[in-house]
């Protein structure tokens, strides 16, 4: 059976709710406060089997302009509306601010119904007729039937089932593939089943046993049953109005606004990247960072609207923006939403979700603005780009790339490998993807820092990669350095040393007296072996290090010379060895050695001793065992 929902919109006491029951024989009123004043205040439910088979979900929405936000959180997920003007009273304020929340929304099919018909002349009927038609002529309803009915006579149902048939054949199936879907409308709990949350199931499929993720909040739990209009089944599909029992979740966790979901297919947000529009008649323009009510699905939450094409958005006008709220929602690429003022509460506009999870933008920023019209407008391919592109040096792997961007899983993969073939993307390891723009930029990056660090250190042989990767920042994955690093080598851009890096030429190039004084260091160092001058007795012994000999030292040690123990020692590389070799045999014939025990393997004090052993620690060389030490992984391995 084919699923659609309607859902009605009209002003108050227009006749919604008697017209749903004249069709289905529900009364969609079930408040007790609703029956006592007359007017629906939350959202009714009903459905409808209209001639052909078709199913017709319907969702009763309240007229009042107190109730407007109940309004709109019972059009989420709607195929078509089923707009009423009473007769006796004509065209209402809130005919038209449901009218402008169905443009936002983008509703395209309905019928316009013109109750109460038994109230009225056929003179005044033909008036209102054709200010109805005045007023549908300038809003995406200007091909809807225009009806008279009446709910209590029954007059002209007959026609309108026919008119609602037609409708329905020409509403597409929503696709059940893919990650579900469903925003909340409604929870309450039922004895012996629990928590139970309604809605539209907007994409996807739900059943028995599944396990699903509550969002914003990221609570999981599992479908204890389902039902739809009423009736248990095993699945609900897309395009069904569905309750879904929960199991593992408190009635205070669940409410209206909130997403129930595939895990891991949807994330919540704080930013939102749109096309936003402000309606012809609003009373105002809206400027940037205006505070706002964003109503997305059946949430609501208050934003800053930065608009980043121009400071002001006029009545009938649209631009790019980023909304900034509030409170996290959940939400994807190509879902529409409306915005009313802060104060008062009209409906000022709305529009459609172009990234739903952006980074913060500056205004009349080109790169971003032709970035967010590629993503309105541009082909699968240009989407992915656009998604790898801004994933930035984090990278992006395939099956985050449709979460949330409207490009479904299996265009993903083949999208990428068009673009790896012009060379637009690459996949680093890892299924982790960056464009070639990114790949440039980190490059860009890494040798300024390399050009940087040896014009102020003229005696280090290049940069730490440590110091390197903080000035990339944490946003850039290590994946994404190791690749771009391989690539700079590669093409000798780079040299690459233990742990550091250099650019220009590999060699570092020393003044014949900084060389003389090398050799006269190094040789020093060399015949001292474990009882070498520390820092600060190189320094009085060889003036000519400057000020700073730790420096100078530190270039031996670039230069593969010496080996750095501690900030005040540095040993000969050739003393290093053969220390390692004196532990190696010892270990050889004995599980531990002491410190007075290496102090006279050495032949040195107990100044170097510990210095050497609390390195040989840290190099895995020796592991201590209080306050002895038995062989490290690299001797162990050594002698494995």
């Amino acid at each position: 059976m084919k699923n659609i929902v309607l859902g009605t919109a009209g002003h108050i006491d227009h006749g919604k709710t008697v017209l749903i029951k004249a069709l289905t024989g529900v009364d969609t009123d079930r408040l007790k406060e609703e029956k006592e004043r007359g007017i629906s205040i939350d959202l009714g439910f009903a459905f409808l089997d209209l001639p052909s088979g078709v199913r017709a979900g319907i969702v009763d929405v309240p007229g009042h302009e107190r109730f407007i936000k109940n309004m709109l959180a019972g059009t989420c997920g709607i195929d078509a509306v089923l707009m009423v003007v009473a007769a006796n009273e004509g065209v209402m304020p809130q005919t038209r601010e449901h009218l402008s929340v169905i443009d936002m929304l983008n509703i395209e099919r309905g019928v316009i119904t013109v109750t109460k018909t038994d109230l009225v002349e056929k003179d005044w009927l033909d008036l209102v007729i054709a200010d109805v038609e005045t007023l549908k002529m300038t809003s995406v309803l200007k091909d809807a039937e225009i009806l008279p009915v009446s709910g209590t006579t029954g007059e002209g149902l007959d026609r309108l089932m026919e008119a609602l048939d037609r409708l329905a054949a020409g509403i597409p199936e929503r696709r059940s593939v893919g990650p579900g879907r469903l925003p909340v409308d409604r929870v309450f709990t039922v004895e012996g089943f629990g928590t139970v949350v309604t809605g539209t199931l907007w994409t996807g499929e739900v059943k028995e046993g599944d396990k699903v993720v509550l969002l914003p909040q990221g609570a999981e739990v599992r479908v204890r049953s389902v039902q739809v209009h009423s009736q248990s089944v095993p699945r609900a599909v897309a395009g069904q109005r569905t309750a879904v029992s929960l199991h593992g979740l408190g009635r205070v966790e669940a409410r209206r606004g909130d997403v129930l979901a595939t895990p891991g297919a949807f994330g919540s947000t704080l930013m939102l990247d749109v096309r936003m529009g402000v309606i012809p008649d609003a009373p105002r323009a809206v400027k940037t960072r205006s505070r706002l009510r964003l109503h997305l699905g059946s949430s609501e939450t208050l934003t800053r609207a930065v608009l980043l094409e121009d400071v002001v958005l006029p009545p009938g006008g649209s631009q790019l923006a980023q909304l900034r709220l509030e409170a996290p929602m959940v939400a994807a690429r190509g879902d529409r939403f409306v915005l009313r003022y802060y104060s008062p509460m009209r409906v000022v506009g709305g529009g459609v979700i172009l990234d739903p999870a952006p980074q913060k933008h500056r205004v009349r920023d080109a790169a971003v603005l032709e970035r967010l019209r590629v993503l309105e407008s541009g082909t699968p391919e240009d989407r992915v780009l656009g998604a790898v592109a801004a994933a930035g040096g984090r990278g992006i792997r395939s099956k985050d790339i449709a979460k949330g961007q409207g490009i479904e899983g299996d265009q993903v993969v083949p999208a990428l490998q068009a673009l790896a073939e012009e060379g637009k993307v690459l996949d680093i390891g890892r299924d982790l993807w960056v464009d070639r723009t990114t790949l440039d930029t980190v490059a860009g990056k890494i040798l300024a820092a390399c050009e940087e660090f040896s014009k102020k250190n003229p005696l280090r042989w290049g940069i730490p990669k440590e110091e390197l990767r903080s000035r990339l920042g944490k946003h850039t994955d290590a994946g994404v350095v190791a690749r771009v690093l391989g690539v700079l080598q590669e093409e000798k851009r780079i040299f690459q040393r233990a742990d550091r890096i250099r650019c220009g030429s590999e060699d570092l190039t020393l003044s014949p007296e900084k060389e003389a004084l090398r050799r006269r260091v190094v040789s020093l160092l060399k015949e001292s072996r474990f009882s070498p001058p520390l820092v600060g007795e190189i320094k009085e012994r060889f003036p000519a290090v400057g000020g700073k000999p730790s420096e100078f030292l530190e270039m031996l040690a670039d230069l593969g010379d010496l080996v750095k123990i501690s900030p005040t020692l540095y040993l000969h590389r050739d003393a290093v060895r053969e220390a390692v070799d004196l532990l190696s045999g010892f270990f050889d014939s004995n599980e531990r050695i002491s410190v007075p025990d290496f102090k006279t393997l050495l032949g040195t004090t107990r100044k170097y001793t510990i210095p050497i052993l609390e390195y040989f620690d840290a190099a895995g060389i020796t592991q201590r065992v209080g306050d002895a030490r038995a062989a490290g992984i690299k001797i162990r391995t050594t002698r494995s």
